[in-house]
């Protein structure tokens, strides 16, 4: 970043040549690089995002941790809810929670990060610890055009966006794009592979019935019943992407089993929700 003078502009300037990466490093230097405050775990991919992300706060609530979340239904600081313009907002935006949190004495950070905002560096310097792949399926190819060009904009976040990679990288191995692609490239990460299929984190004895989900979950820390009153096989998956990833963050399995997994139900409705993906 290099300052400028204009005479016609009565406040300081700078001239940068990437706007959104200038913006996340400026305002985390005014607001006090709240983000090293906090361990962040993020989660991508087309379908289970908000889900996972509801689950794995209520994990780390569970065991007594203050959190911030970031998401497409609602931002949570600590125990105050706020309205998500956005799935992932801007750099400014985002600092501007993770600063709030800082202030009630959250310790964790948990976000969902788009392929719009990670193409678009919206999440640029953010330091992740833990990063989630839930699955990839054809979307928003208005804007990247194809599916790779998708896939690789999900691939940022495992590779970092202005700031080092990941610690511990959460993969479904079921996926193909996951399981076949992204689990098999260089990844300078821990990876963890979580599925029904396979996985060394996975799903067994699976009993899916009207507000309730029961398997045993099975982990090279040992295995344990695992009970939601979310329904469906897709959510199989997005307590197994939790469960990894409050496993990473340093709960014990007994932990993880015994929260409340319930999860969180869109208040507006499908169509409010579908308004605030990007």
């Amino acid at each position: 970043m290099r300052s400028c003078a204009a005479s016609d502009v009565s406040v300081g300037a700078a001239l940068v040549e990437r706007g959104r990466r200038g913006l996340a490093e400026f305002s985390a230097t005014v607001m006090g690089h709240p983000e090293r405050g906090l361990a962040l775990s993020a989660v991508t991919g087309t379908n289970g995002k908000t889900t996972t992300a509801f689950l794995l706060e209520a994990m780390l609530r569970s065991v007594g941790r203050m959190c911030v979340l970031i998401g497409t239904i609602e931002t949570h600081v600590g125990d105050e809810v706020r309205v998500s313009p956005h799935t992932t907002p801007e750099a400014s935006d985002t600092l501007r929670i993770f600063a709030d949190g800082v202030k009630v004495g959250a310790t964790e950070a948990v976000m969902e990060m788009s392929s719009h905002a990670l193409e678009q560096e919206r999440v640029w310097g953010l330091p992740v610890d833990v990063a989630m792949f839930t699955n990839l399926t054809q979307d928003h190819l208005d804007f990247h055009g194809t599916m790779e060009r998708y896939f690789a904009a999900k691939v940022r976040l495992f590779e970092g966006v202005g700031a080092a990679p990941p610690r511990v990288a959460v993969i479904n191995e079921d996926d193909w794009w996951g399981g076949e692609r992204l689990a098999h490239s260089s990844l300078r990460s821990e990876v963890m592979l979580y599925g029904i299929e396979g996985g060394e984190y996975r799903a067994e004895n699976v009993v899916l019935r009207a507000g309730e989900t029961r398997f045993l979950i099975k982990t090279p820390y040992g295995d344990a019943a695992l009970r939601s009153s979310l329904t469906g096989r897709v959510n199989v998956y997005n307590l197994l992407a939790a469960s990894c990833a409050a496993l990473a963050r340093g709960l014990t399995l007994e932990q993880v089993v015994a929260a409340p997994l319930q999860g969180r139900r869109c208040r507006g409705g499908l169509k409010w929700c579908l308004r605030r993906t990007l």
